[in-house]
């Protein structure tokens, strides 16, 4: 399964064999055939908290996606006392597939805080940075390619190089220490020092 974040990057067109995994889009836009996108609940604007998630999908029956808004809210409650506030829903995601068994590409989703507005986000609505722990998120993650490697092709995650873009040359960039210091210690026993 491909699994497409909304982080920087191209989003790779839709392949007609394979489904593909998209998050918190707007509900103007209509859903390619092999598409499933996952919608927490102010995206959402579900009017209760029963589930956290709305999966809408044009190959999945209605039973399959209630099912899986059922999963992804047990994974999201779970993965809340990891991280002390709810997980994104891309991680949210990738842990309930992982449990699930399947094998994942995933794209467009380094789980990197920035603190820079993009031009198309409206000054009014907040940044990403306001809600997630990316930090915490990237310790689960590194932990989940250490055990389910195999299975995972995170590119955004494991590549050695990271991309300065426009807005980052010229500052001071510490993603690429912070991500080989996060990337030992997810590999670390949790009780040695």
């Amino acid at each position: 399964i491909c699994i497409v974040g909304n982080g920087p990057g191209q989003t790779p067109e839709p392949e007609h064999d394979r489904p593909c995994v998209r998050f918190n889009l707007s509900g103007d836009k209509p859903l390619s055939p092999m598409e499933i996108r996952v919608s927490n609940l102010r995206v959402a604007r579900l009017p209760h908290e029963s589930v956290l998630f709305q999966v809408l999908s044009q190959g999945m029956r209605d039973a399959d996606c209630e099912r899986l808004q059922y999963l992804l809210t047990q994974q999201a409650l779970k993965l809340k006392t990891e991280l002390g506030c709810l997980p994104s829903t891309g991680l949210t995601t990738i842990h309930t597939c992982i449990e699930l068994s399947l094998s994942l590409h995933i794209l467009r989703m380094p789980l990197r805080a920035t603190l820079l507005r993009p031009p198309d986000l409206t000054p009014r609505k907040p940044l990403a940075a306001a809600f997630h722990n990316w930090l915490g998120e990237q310790r689960l993650a590194w932990q989940l390619i250490a055990a389910h490697g195999d299975r995972l092709r995170w590119l955004d995650m494991t590549a050695k190089t990271h991309e300065t873009t426009g807005q980052t040359r010229g500052h001071l960039d510490p993603y690429p220490r912070i991500h080989d210091w996060m990337q030992v210690a997810a590999l670390r026993d949790p009780n040695t020092v």
